[in-house]
């Protein structure tokens, strides 16, 4: 894959007369800066990235322009209460 992704799974075609949709993919070990990080891809896509805190994993999610999903699961309502108020993710978000 470019610039070192890992495809864990996915990025396959169906053969034709199949269908025309996607396999779900999911990438692994890629650079911050990479386009498939920072941009929306439109695709099921799904970009696996290690933080070591939740204020990393914050600070990453809000460094995207595009802002349209995101999902928390934890057990630590506090966690929760803090990703309202920090994350800039939604349809109806201004920019």
């Amino acid at each position: 894959m470019d610039r070192g992704a890992r495809l864990i799974t996915g990025n396959e075609v169906p053969p034709i007369g199949q269908g025309n949709g996607l396999t779900a993919t999911i990438l692994e070990e890629l650079a911050p800066e990479c386009r498939i990080v920072t941009e929306e891809a439109f695709g099921p896509v799904v970009v696996l990235t290690p933080v070591s805190s939740m204020d990393e994993a914050f600070t990453r999610s809000n460094a995207s322009r595009f802002g349209l999903q995101c999902g928390i699961f934890t057990n630590d309502f506090s966690t929760v209460i803090r990703a309202l108020d920090t994350l800039e993710v939604g349809g109806g978000y201004p920019q």
